[in-house]
């Protein structure tokens, strides 16, 4: 008898979980920061999104020192990840099911490109650019000189 309610009791815990966790387990994934010269990076926001049948179990949180965070949830479907602070580039991506040791790398903000976006009509009524190269400054929304105000010549 005391066999019998030992199988039914397992066999109830292993549907509970699969009904639960849409048939997976506990996930562990431990990331570490650093930016690109190796060099660990405190307090950047950590969030983990563990994927469940439905919906997601998450974690969020800053890497310590070592410029690590860590979290343990239960996830079926894989993981995914998102890794922000101030004066670096953002980095997101996801790890296949499975516990995870990853280390990310984020890149420093130096010397960002500006992009713009502005509505323009690049024609030559007057025909004077026959013949000749002329740049365009995007950021100033004109020709560059002695045809414009521009100044850095973006194409």
């Amino acid at each position: 008898m005391k066999k019998i309610v030992r199988i039914t009791v397992l066999v109830a815990l292993v549907i509970f979980n699969t009904a639960c966790g849409g048939g997976g387990g506990f996930v562990s994934v431990k990331i570490k920061v650093v930016d690109d010269t190796n060099v660990p990076i405190e307090d950047a926001q950590v969030a983990i999104y563990f994927s469940l049948s439905e919906g997601s179990n998450s974690y969020r949180g800053n890497t310590n020192r070592k410029g690590e965070a860590s979290a343990t949830r239960l996830g079926a479907y894989g993981t995914l990840y998102r890794i922000t602070k101030e004066g670096y580039y953002d980095s997101a991506g996801e790890f296949s099911f499975g516990d995870q040791d990853a280390t990310i790398v984020l890149r420093r903000k130096a010397d960002p490109i500006p992009m713009y976006s502005k509505k323009t009509e690049l024609r030559d009524y007057e025909n004077k650019f026959s013949g000749v190269w002329v740049g365009y400054d995007f950021g100033v929304g004109d020709y560059l000189t002695p045809y414009g105000a521009g100044v850095n010549g973006d194409f």
